[in-house]
């Protein structure tokens, strides 16, 4: 990679070329006790195919040099954890329970990190914006697998985690005991937790919903009930995918734990 810098010279202006080697593509890997960078080099001692899939966001064929996904999860995951967290550079969060990984759930999926060579050509739709997939994407050889992950892309990092302990002030003891409330969070935990957050708990793509207002204190349930189910048709390409799969029984319900959730909210400590 060149970079040109205009210098001045006894009032005369020379242009240096200096050139830079390109940054070292890297994944981060968590846990509770330890946090390590492995890079792309040593990422590929898990396998490294060429490998041609029908692409879930540019609905088409594409073809990626990649990584079988895993074998690496299994080999660098700790003996205890419940969760896997998918952090992408945008604040969007992917999750995957550990039995997805446990009962080969996973198994069609790999980490693509480029088309052709080590790096992406492409970039992905993103509401009024196009973003690369650098550094890494997660893909799969069937289309229907987004179902069990869904297929983050940019991603910077993966995460072995207790779900409770991560994100404690997502469920409250009282909506936990309610069958109804606990559907809730689980359809919440599975469509939404990814793009916001309750409490500061959660991804950061979309909004934060409980604090220091819950969205249930200010928008009706006829408009959060609309907007949910397809909020391009509120606002031009909005980021927010549609919800066309969700029953209008399981939309209430997101909608009724949210409005529970208005009860604990839960403000961060001051540093």
């Amino acid at each position: 990679m060149a970079k040109q810098v205009l210098r001045q010279a006894g009032g005369v202006f020379v242009c240096l070329l200096f050139y830079c080697k390109p940054a070292v593509k890297t994944l981060e890997l968590r846990s509770p006790k330890a946090q390590h960078k492995l890079t792309l080099h040593e990422l590929r001692r898990f396998g490294d195919k060429e490998i041609t899939i029908d692409d879930y966001y540019f609905k088409k064929p594409m073809h990626y040099r990649a990584i079988p996904l895993a074998p690496l999860l299994r080999a660098t995951a700790p003996p205890q954890y419940d969760e896997i967290l998918f952090h992408c550079a945008d604040g969007y969060v992917a999750y995957a329970p550990r039995s997805a990984l446990e009962d080969g759930k996973l198994d069609n999926f790999f980490l693509a990190y480029g088309e052709g060579g080590d790096s992406f050509r492409s970039e992905i739709v993103q509401g009024k914006t196009a973003i690369s997939p650098e550094p890494f994407y997660v893909v799969s050889s069937r289309l229907s697998d987004h179902d069990v992950l869904s297929w983050p892309y940019a991603l910077v990092a993966v995460e072995f985690a207790y779900f409770q302990e991560k994100f404690p002030g997502l469920l409250p003891e009282k909506i936990a005991k309610d069958p109804t409330l606990y559907s809730g969070f689980m359809l919440f935990r599975k469509e939404c937790l990814r793009c916001h957050s309750l409490n500061l708990q959660g991804g950061d793509l979309g909004p934060e919903l409980n604090i220091p207002r819950n969205i249930t204190e200010y928008r009706t349930q006829t408009f959060l009930e609309q907007f949910i189910r397809n909020a391009s048709a509120f606002r031009a390409q909005s980021k927010m995918p549609e919800f066309n799969h969700l029953k209008t029984q399981e939309i209430r319900s997101i909608i009724a734990y949210l409005r529970a959730m208005a009860k604990y909210k839960q403000r961060p400590l001051q540093h």
